[in-house]
């Protein structure tokens, strides 16, 4: 999304939301049905959405979104997270810390739906946007929300991100924006940068929690996998914190902004991955190409440069970002503590990579999730 200034956004009607399946009408008095592809007509389910601030923000945030919603998503529950305002101030809590609280408040959303419910044999599904380190709260919950309810209870719909840094903050020492790698050394005073920039220290040797979040074989990517769709939305320009290339998961993203605007005051620059029969789809191009962009990601261009030695970070007090460690050679001589350091300070050591256009600098291993 390109936004030219703060402009009060154009609600784009007509889009069919899917659901579990087409509805049939039903009579007065009873429970709606969906029929999968031909199969016996079986209840729809409940659907439960989400919404999950950022930094600095409160569930007031998404007034709108619900106004909006509610208009658009009819007997859906909306349940904007409330607790976790005082924690994700500015240098609150981590984002770890944040999404064990989300996780409690959403397993009680959950289970009070439940009991609502009473008897009725309606599943519940549940979908998700975060906005900026939302978007990685909503991540982080959700391992622990199905170890609570049982993985049989709920099925996972829509994920959405909404500018979150899926590949931390970080930039290119050589870009404008490298001030934001020295929040790595804001962990006197709370671990919530730190993890944005990807440079905190896992207990007992275990990578930084952003890593962790981006495991191909964790728990965390494996609950991701169950959504139907996961979508990522990102200003293409103008935010100063998250890059483009960290909210959409792409390193090999460059855009070059027009250098006349004109038009509306937004709108979708490019995208990939929608089907070009789909509702979406249909209600952009309806709008022309002042408000849809293009659709195959056409400014999409460079590439992502390859991790290299010296751009390799071990997080060790003996280290530091622009040096490598070698480790020290195995002998008969070394105590097993000290080995056991030595392959926590491998394991935690990772080799960078950084985006086409230097915006965005991460840990490559981080995209084999």
């Amino acid at each position: 999304v390109w936004l030219k200034q703060p402009l009060a956004l154009p609600r784009l009607s007509g889009i069919d939301f899917p659901s579990a399946g087409e509805m049939e009408p039903s009579p007065a008095g009873q429970e709606p049905t969906s029929r999968l592809g031909g199969e016996t007509p079986c209840l729809a389910p409940q659907h439960m959405l989400f919404f999950v601030h950022g930094m600095g923000g409160t569930e007031v945030d998404w007034d709108l979104w619900v106004e909006v919603a509610g208009e658009i998503l009819s007997g859906w529950r909306l349940r904007p997270v409330t607790t976790l305002a005082e924690g994700a101030r500015f240098m609150g809590n981590g984002v770890d810390a944040l999404a064990d609280q989300a996780a409690v408040e959403i397993v009680a959303a959950v289970r009070e739906e439940q009991a609502q419910a009473g008897g009725s044999a309606r599943r519940l599904m549940l979908h998700f946007i975060g906005h900026s380190m939302g978007g990685l709260i909503a991540r982080g919950a959700l391992p622990q929300v199905f170890r609570e309810l049982g993985d049989d209870t709920c099925e996972l719909g829509h994920y959405i991100s909404l500018s979150t840094p899926h590949l931390g903050v970080q930039a290119s020492w050589t870009s404008g924006h490298f001030w934001k790698n020295f929040s790595a050394l804001s962990g006197i005073f709370s671990q919530q940068c730190v993890q944005l920039a990807v440079s905190d220290r896992g207990e007992d040797g275990r990578p930084p929690y952003l890593m962790a979040l981006s495991e191909s074989e964790g728990e965390f990517l494996e609950v991701l996998g169950r959504f139907r769709t996961r979508t990522c939305v990102s200003l293409v320009r103008g935010d100063p914190l998250i890059s483009m290339c960290s909210g959409l998961v792409g390193p090999d993203l460059a855009f070059e902004p027009p250098k006349w605007e004109s038009g509306c005051g937004w709108r979708f620059e490019f995208r990939s991955g929608f089907d070009a029969s789909s509702s979406f789809e249909r209600a952009l191009n309806e709008r022309g190409a002042d408000f849809s962009g293009s659709s195959s990601g056409h400014s999409v261009q460079g590439k992502a440069s390859a991790p290299s030695p010296e751009s390799e970070l071990a997080d060790d007090e003996d280290s530091s970002p622009q040096t490598s460690n070698t480790s020290a050679p195995e002998s008969s001589s070394m105590t097993p503590e000290s080995e056991q350091r030595r392959q926590s300070r491998c394991l935690r050591r990772r080799a960078w990579s950084q985006s086409a256009d230097g915006s965005c600098r991460f840990p490559g291993s981080m995209l084999s999730g």
